[in-house]
């Protein structure tokens, strides 16, 4: 079954109940361990995608790069009736982890801001839910050589902040 496509504007006035997505590391993989999570020159989270469930039951996946061979890069969104089923990875070396994000706010979305690249595409948002301001990028950390890492944007990936910090986990 397709998924149904929607402009990411469908967001405003949804209530959101849950988030859960694919993390990727910012640097490092099975060649070159450790796997790094964070880091302190990078202020994101680094997904690449995210499921927001609703008050209503649906469930909307942002993704920020279509899988049709077009390159397009830029934010759209998925319908679908479930949320996936998160995959338990027990290899240390992998560079991907899905999760629940429980450090992202609940609640109703106001869109604050769309940044576009092009007519259509959306590289960047500004939400605001529950006194939070959200920002996602559509954008990826590449790692360099040395071992440094940099935000290269319209990328495929996902960069979450929360109130202009990388979100943490509650303790």
């Amino acid at each position: 079954m397709t998924n149904k496509i929607t402009p990411v504007s469908r967001l405003a006035g949804c209530v959101v109940t849950s988030w859960q997505g694919c993390e990727m590391a910012l640097a490092g993989d099975e060649d070159r361990l450790p796997i790094r999570w964070e880091d302190p020159s990078i202020p994101f989270l680094q997904f690449t995608w995210l499921d927001l469930q609703l008050d209503t039951g649906q469930v909307l996946r942002l993704i920020s790069q279509m899988e049709d061979g077009s390159g397009h890069h830029g934010f759209y969104l998925e319908e679908t009736d479930e949320l996936a089923e998160l995959r338990v990875v027990d290899d240390p070396s992998s560079i991907f982890r899905d999760r629940t994000l429980t450090e992202l706010p609940l609640g109703e979305i106001e869109i604050v801001e769309l940044r576009m690249d092009g007519p259509n595409a959306i590289v960047e948002m500004r939400l605001a839910l529950s006194g939070a301001k959200l920002r996602l990028v559509a954008a990826e950390v590449y790692e360099e050589h040395d071992g440094s890492v940099r935000i290269v944007e319209h990328d495929e990936s996902i960069l979450i902040q929360l109130d202009g910090k990388r979100p943490s986990r509650p303790a």
